[in-house]
């Protein structure tokens, strides 16, 4: 369940389950009937929010984090493999926000430019690395790129990246 917890000082019970579940709704994606370029209206993609409670997702705990991360990656995993067997022309990506991963999401991407305007035409942080960082699993071939989007009135640092299929020129 996607649930913002605005009760930090409570400690965060249930870890295990909602990691199971978790992984549960990463696996799912595997037989997931995708939603036609009809169905995403005009804006041309279609996305999955991370589906847990926000104190999980922007635990400090780097064990939580990399499990968070990775079961975003087997979702899109599953989701571009679906695509590939239906013989649709889309593209799929994990769209991370760092460090505030509870507003991530598997996106399903028909419109290709739409998909150019995130995944960016270079990798703004390199030599930094999310994968290398926290011991990613990605799939071959797939791509990973990383922009600073901090405003000038936000407390911290923000970050996009995108974890996707590559866009040939």
């Amino acid at each position: 369940m996607r649930q913002l917890n605005f009760a930090q000082r409570r400690k965060l019970r249930g870890i295990p389950r909602r990691l199971r579940s978790l992984d549960r709704w990463a696996d799912r994606f595997a037989t997931l009937a995708l939603p036609s370029p009809k169905d995403c209206g005009d804006s041309g993609f279609w996305n999955w929010k991370l589906p847990v409670i926000s104190s999980l997702a922007n635990h400090p705990s780097r064990r939580l984090q990399a499990h968070c991360l990775q079961a975003l990656i087997q979702a899109a995993t599953n989701l571009a493999t679906q695509a590939q067997s239906a013989d649709a022309d889309c593209h799929v990506a994990c769209l991370i926000e760092w460090p505030a991963l509870f507003y991530s999401e598997v996106t399903l991407f028909y419109s290709r430019d739409y998909y150019r305007s995130f995944y960016g035409d270079r990798h703004a942080l390199a030599p930094r690395s999310l994968a290398h960082d926290y011991g990613l699993q990605l799939p071959s071939g797939w791509v990973e790129r990383g922009f600073d989007v901090t405003q000038p009135d936000q407390r911290g640092p923000i970050e996009w990246w995108v974890i996707g299929q590559p866009l040939q020129p």
